[in-house]
């Protein structure tokens, strides 16, 4: 992919389905300080992702279908099974959106941005399936100014989990194919922020809790 240098003014990018385990070096900072946007998706071998701080105007990411990110940044001599031995505190000073799907959950586990929207995702094939318990290693309150939320094909999600008690501004919130959601708790009704609720093809779902459906109305 050396050979496919964009011009440096390049404000948007989109990789999808590449084939190898690192990009290419021009992929950085260095190269693309004007990037705004960038899109990698369906990239199943890649391992390794540069600094993603590193981009000063970077208002939108979106890591979909990377289930074998090991490393963010060059270093990659801690052993695979560390998750992101590299990936340190990230701040974003731009960044308003953040869509992963079909990444580890750690992924999160160090992000400092002052995000309004987060969309988390799980793989489709089934290759990837994020527990409720895995949300537990994720620093929430990094988090606490998101207005929307989306929580999409989680299908090991059983029970909706307690960190969204910590999004006090959260005004969006969708549930989509969450097919073994069994129910929702009563403490939903404490988000008071909330404007809008979307419930989608979670067939095990079927009822919600008075207060809230009372407060919906």
């Amino acid at each position: 992919m050396d050979c496919l240098q964009p011009h440096s003014n390049l404000q948007e990018i989109c990789i999808h389905r590449y084939k190898g385990v690192k990009l290419c070096n021009w992929l950085s900072s260095d190269f693309l300080g004007c990037l705004n946007t960038k899109s990698l998706d369906g990239c199943e071998r890649l391992q390794h992702l540069p600094r993603l701080d590193q981009f000063p105007h970077l208002r939108h990411l979106y890591l979909r279908d990377l289930p074998n990110i090991k490393y963010i940044g060059n270093d990659d001599s801690v052993p695979s099974s560390t998750f992101f031995p590299s990936f340190e505190e990230l701040r974003f000073p731009c960044l308003s959106v953040l869509d992963i799907r079909g990444c580890p959950i750690h992924i999160l586990m160090s992000w400092h941005a002052p995000l309004t929207s987060l969309i988390i995702g799980d793989l489709i094939k089934g290759r990837l399936r994020i527990n409720g318990d895995e949300f537990d290693v994720v620093p929430w309150k990094n988090f606490e100014n998101l207005s929307s939320l989306v929580l999409l094909d989680m299908c090991n999600l059983e029970y909706l989990p307690e960190f969204l008690l910590h999004f006090a501004t959260l005004q969006s919130l969708s549930l989509q194919f969450c097919r073994n959601l069994k129910c929702l708790p009563q403490w939903i009704g404490n988000l008071t922020s909330l404007t809008k609720f979307e419930i989608a093809i979670c067939e095990k779902l079927t009822l919600l809790p008075k207060r809230f459906a009372t407060s919906m109305v």
